[in-house]
């Protein structure tokens, strides 16, 4: 591959430039590693080379060629989404061993009761509940400062939610959950009590059993709804 160039008019797009200078330097899309894995080498095919970039659109991947296909440095989409309704949401297949850590956002826009947002890991689209989820969390409200320590929960704590005006966010921090390690976890938390004071939160905690987890559910005890993006993070 070479780098760029400029035609003038009259001047002959000859089959190299189309090559080296076009046709290898767009973004590929795939549907996987094996159809992207079939599309060089062959009779007629490009050969790989350094540079190269491609999308993987069955597992939201975008990737590019050095020494073999690596995953592009930055936030890297593995699972985007709504909830509303319902007291919880889940999401599964999110985690893989693609990524060694993940950020999970949420935006929550309307909560109906007050009440504790917590987060389980999960396997196989069910819930882990087992007393495994050790943590630590400041609270920040008003002008007071408080900790805590829970040992053997059964879920971690997130933040405490309002339910007027009943918006919320969360960024949640998660190292090795599809490892078979324990899975660590930082989030931090906030909502608003109508127009009297703040409310956030900062959580250290991890799942003390080595486990290969997939994916994860946010609980709150009221219905609630908004908005969620989970990124891996690149090398």
């Amino acid at each position: 591959m070479t780098g760029s160039k400029n035609w003038s008019s009259g001047d002959v797009l000859n089959a190299a430039d189309v090559n080296s200078i076009l046709a290898d330097q767009v973004v590929m899309v795939f549907t996987n590693t094996s159809t992207r894995d079939a599309a060089f080498g062959g009779a007629g095919e490009p050969t790989l080379a350094e540079g190269m970039f491609c999308y993987l659109s069955g597992s939201n991947e975008f990737q590019y060629y050095g020494a073999a296909w690596q995953p592009a440095v930055g936030l890297n989409p593995t699972a985007i989404g709504t909830f509303s309704g319902a007291t919880s949401f889940s999401v599964n297949n999110c985690f893989t061993s693609t990524w060694a850590n993940y950020r999970i956002i949420v935006a929550i826009t309307d909560i109906t009761s007050h009440g504790t947002l917590t987060m389980r890991l999960r396997v196989s689209s069910s819930d882990n509940s087992t007393s495994n989820y050790d943590y630590q969390f400041m609270t920040k409200e008003s002008t007071t400062v408080a900790l805590a320590t829970t040992m053997g929960g059964s879920s971690f704590r997130l933040n405490y939610s309002y339910a007027t005006p009943g918006d919320a966010m969360l960024v949640i921090d998660l190292t090795n959950p599809a490892a078979g390690e324990m899975t660590q976890v930082q989030s931090r938390g906030s909502t608003v009590n109508g127009t009297s004071h703040l409310e956030g939160e900062v959580v250290d905690g991890y799942f003390r059993a080595a486990t290969v987890f997939d994916g994860f559910s946010i609980l709150q005890g009221g219905n609630f709804a908004g908005s969620y993006g989970v990124y891996g993070y690149g090398d």
